[in-house]
């Protein structure tokens, strides 16, 4: 998506920013285990998305509902 999203800033007259929204929903695979979820994101795909420079920013919405 990132990738797409960086595709199109490029061709649109708008100012698109792209922003890695991971961290806003805790996916069902951990869904028991959202410490495990939070390391996946800093250790894999934080340093991913840095790398290649897909991003600009990152946004997080911890809610306790998700993330406890």
């Amino acid at each position: 998506m990132l990738d797409a999203i960086n595709d199109l800033a490029e061709e649109c007259l708008m100012d698109i920013v792209p922003t890695f929204l991971g961290a806003h929903a805790v996916p069902p695979e951990f869904k028991n285990n959202s410490d495990a979820y939070v390391d996946l994101i800093c250790t894999r795909m934080l340093p991913y998305i840095a790398q290649r420079k897909l991003a600009k920013f990152c946004d997080v919405f911890a809610n306790r509902i998700f993330f406890r």
